[in-house]
Parts: C-alpha cells; structure tokens; sequence
C-alpha cells in the first residue's frame, strides 16, 4: 500500500509550469483582479521576468517602477509588446471584452505576438472574469479557471480584518467556524463579511459570515442557504443517520486535518417533494452537527465544504 500523500498542486504552482514550458498564451478566468495580480507579481519575481501590465486606461505598465507607456489601443499594444526585452511577462487586463465580436486584424495580430512570446520567452496572460474567445484562439490559448482563496488565504483576510477593528483575535473552533462560513467567497466578499460582522455583533460572527455568503448565493438564483437552528434531538427517528453524523463530525475539524485525514468535499443529499420538508430539517441540523455549509437547490440539498 502506498502510503505517500499526493501534493495537490495549487494554481501559481500550475502557471510557473505552464511558463517554463515554454506556453506563450494563459487566460485566467477569475474576478478577482487583486488577488491575481499580487500573485502573478509573485510568479514574475520567482521566474525572474521583467512584468507588464495594460489596460485599456493606463496603457502598459511597468510591473517594476510603474513607468506607463501610451499604448492605450490594443493594438498600439499589442505592437509595444514586440519591442520589450526576453523573458517579460504581459499581463492584459479586460482583454476579453475585445474578443466578443473580434476585429480581424486584432485576431491576426495577437496570433503573431503568440508566436513572438513563444521564441522570445514573452508570454501574455490575459486575466478576465468570464471566458470568452474566438474560435481561432481556441487552440492558442490554455485556459485556467483561477480557484478560490483557501483557508490560509482566508485566514489572512480574517486576521486583517481583526487588526485593523483591533478586536481580540480568535483561534482554536471559533477561529476554524469562522474560516469555514466564508469558504466559497472571493478575499474581498470574505473581507466584507467579516467587516460588517464586526460593525454588527462587535466580533467575528460565523452565522454572519454565512447570511453574506447566503446573499452571494442568491445571486445566481440556483442555490439556496438553509440556515437552521435545531439539532438532531429535534428530529424523530432517523436514529443511524444520527449516530453516522455525530461520528463523522469529528473528520471535519482542525484536529482531522492535522491527523492526515483528507477533508471531506461536500454533503448531498437527495429530497423527493413528498418529503420536502422532514428531509430539509434533517440536512439543516446535519449541517450544524458538522458546522459545515448546506444549500438547497431545486429537488436537491447540496453541502458545500472546504
């Protein structure tokens, strides 16, 4: 039996291979334009590459000194882009938005520069919150759909917060509960969240956290946030479903993690509209004897988790 714990490779580790490789083109897909940029600064620092960004406003960016460069035109850009030096990373922010109906000679070009980046180590990455390309970039471009901050990541939204309202910080389950209700929310939705549970309660509020993600969730209008405040003695019967969980919430906490135990993804639970409401009832008290997170949508209860 093979012991070895598999690393599970994160998305900068992803993109330093992609770039060393040699791939001239990445779109990442993500809304989160901070957090990805600080990261690709990161990347470009490891890599030692020189790093540009553009935007349709500022022009290119040095990445180093902030020196702008006025090549606000995407293909006044795009032009700039064969002059820089090896071994420069192109960061292009909103560059989706050309691309949903494409000028003939913007596709032509960007190809060109995607032969350029590859010969002269000068790849561009185009950062955009949805994905959108012509059928004649499909093959150029690897798409990654950028994840969203993890516990650690959340944590130092949580401790930022906690610093700057100079509140008592908290740890142990508190700490955990907390991280845990923000999973699922982007660092600005978890850093919200926790500011207005701190403007609210005067502290760090997981049920808070989790009524701000309920909002989230809302607006896509598939899923639903079941917040309930029983437990499982206000269910009858059901009684090996109750033992199963009161054994299995002991694999959803910190002390598991530190014991090798791989976190559990999600709860699913199927619901027949005859049982429609027993049915919810037991996922909503599931969900507190596992301080986890349950949605409800359509004809079906999803647990969504770590």
């Amino acid at each position: 039996m093979n012991n070895k714990t598999t690393h599970q490779i994160t998305t900068s580790e992803r993109i330093i291979n992609y770039l060393r490789a040699g791939y001239s083109g990445l779109y990442l897909v993500s809304s989160e334009e901070q957090r990805v940029e600080a990261e690709i600064k990161a990347i470009a620092r490891y890599l030692s590459y020189h790093l540009r960004f553009w935007s349709v406003v500022d022009g290119l960016v040095e990445g180093e000194n902030g020196h702008q460069t006025d090549a606000h035109d995407l293909l006044e850009a795009l032009n700039a882009i064969e002059e820089l030096p090896e071994k420069t990373l192109i960061l292009l922010r909103d560059f989706h938005l050309f691309l949903q109906d494409p000028n003939p000679i913007l596709v032509r070009k960007f190809k060109d520069v995607l032969v350029t980046a590859k010969t002269k180590q000068k790849p561009v990455i185009i950062l955009g919150c949805r994905l959108i390309l012509p059928p004649e970039l499909e093959r150029e471009i690897t798409v990654i759909d950028y994840a969203l901050p993890d516990k650690e990541q959340l944590g130092k939204v949580l401790d930022g917060i906690i610093e700057s309202a100079e509140i008592d910080p908290i740890a142990g389950e508190a700490r955990e509960h907390a991280i845990d209700a923000a999973r699922g929310l982007t660092t600005i939705e978890a850093e919200n969240a926790f500011a207005l549970s701190v403007v609210e309660s005067k502290g760090i509020d997981p049920t808070l956290v989790s009524r701000e993600k309920a909002q989230t969730v809302k607006r896509n209008g598939l899923l639903e946030l079941i917040e309930t405040k029983g437990n499982l003695d206000s269910i009858g019967g059901l009684d090996v479903l109750k033992e199963w969980l009161l054994k299995r919430r002991n694999a959803f906490g910190q002390r598991a993690q530190q014991y090798g135990l791989p976190t559990p993804n999600r709860l699913l639970g199927w619901r027949a509209d005859r049982a429609q409401r027993g049915n919810s009832a037991i996922l909503g008290v599931g969900r507190n004897a596992l301080a986890g997170d349950l949605h409800q949508g359509g004809h079906r209860a999803l647990g969504i988790g770590a």
